[in-house]
């Protein structure tokens, strides 16, 4: 079982999710150009993804719809 994080008065905080090439636009301009999408797993089945095209990349979500035994995306914005 995972102990939960909390703060000074106690309350429960949410945990962190960090990725050191997504972190910042430095970071991911120094990225390969690729179709695939860098993916970072955010919480059970959900994924924040991000593409680097030739000009500004593209941010997504891709989430698992269990019931359906499907997958979804939404774009975002094209942003790098």
């Amino acid at each position: 079982m995972r102990e939960i994080s909390r703060d000074a008065e106690g309350h429960a905080m949410a945990r962190s999710i960090y990725s050191d090439k997504l972190k910042n636009r430095t970071n991911r301009l120094k990225l390969p150009i690729k179709k695939k999408p860098y993916k970072l797993l955010i919480a059970p089945g959900i994924f924040l993804c991000y593409r680097r095209n030739e000009g500004p990349g593209t941010w997504s979500v891709n989430w698992l719809q269990v019931q359906a035994a499907r997958r979804a995306r939404r774009t975002l914005w094209p942003m790098s």
